[in-house]
């Protein structure tokens, strides 16, 4: 499906809404069976409780550096598209009570907010973690935007769903007419007494290589430090990431 670049005017939701109708007739036929509004109304229930709890998770991470440094984070996170969400959602939480049975962790660290569409590899995310970086907060595509907005409380399940779309804000992949994903980084990063901002360019994404110089000149005239990295989804080596991420580090420890 086709997702639409005025997705805030009534035009862009009804056309939305339209192809959600269209998909949801697809998969009734896939599935032999008809997809009622309790059916979508139960998964927007469920996938709001996800999104609730998400939002509380990566809110601790702070709290618990150590332990959930960089790539213990993004396993945690990634988890949730192998998992039935319910289940997900429900080990999310006995996790987070466990973790406010501990003291807060004392971390000397390094605190960076970081932006794009994917962190990976391991090799990546071990480079933050030898250099004592931890992920307080995130902006990526692969991670909290899939969890940061709320559906809304009024209209049809699949209404509520295309207005989703439409309040979503600060991503390089929907149409920003405001522009609003600089100053997304830069809450972030105060909001959380981050020391930087870290940019995962995905090679060749031109959606996010046109958003780029934009926050850019919005973060240098905040004086946030920025480190601008080139990836792959899948990398023979990382030793020139490592390099510039250990520079990084010194930079702004």
């Amino acid at each position: 499906m086709v997702y639409p670049q005025h997705r805030k005017i009534a035009a862009g939701v009804a056309y939305l809404i339209d192809e959600y109708k269209r998909v949801q007739k697809e998969l009734e036929t896939i599935a032999g069976k008809k997809i009622t509004e309790k059916d979508l109304e139960d998964s927007i229930a469920l996938y709001e409780d996800y999104r609730k709890t998400m939002r509380q998770f990566t809110a601790i991470v702070s709290k618990y550096s150590k332990m959930l440094n960089a790539k213990t984070r993004h396993l945690i996170i990634k988890a949730a598209y192998f998992m039935d969400k319910r289940l997900y959602t429900i080990k999310i939480k006995e996790l987070m009570e466990e973790l406010k049975r501990l003291p807060e962790e004392k971390f000397d660290g390094i605190k960076v907010v970081v932006t794009g569409i994917i962190a990976e590899t391991d090799a990546l995310l071990d480079a933050f973690v030898q250099n004592r970086m931890v992920f307080v907060a995130d902006d990526l595509a692969h991670e909290s935007r899939q969890f940061r907005t709320s559906v809304r409380s009024e209209g049809t399940a699949l209404e509520r769903l295309a207005y989703r779309i439409a309040d979503h804000d600060g991503c390089s992949l929907l149409y920003d007419e405001e522009k609003k994903h600089g100053q997304l980084l830069i809450d972030l990063v105060r909001e959380n007494h981050a020391a930087g901002v870290v940019v995962c360019m995905m090679k060749f994404c031109n959606p996010e290589e046109f958003d780029y110089p934009i926050y850019k000149k919005e973060l240098e005239a905040a004086g946030i430090p920025m480190l601008y990295l080139e990836i792959e989804q899948k990398m023979d080596s990382a030793e020139q990431i490592r390099t510039r991420i250990q520079s990084f580090a010194e930079m702004i420890r």
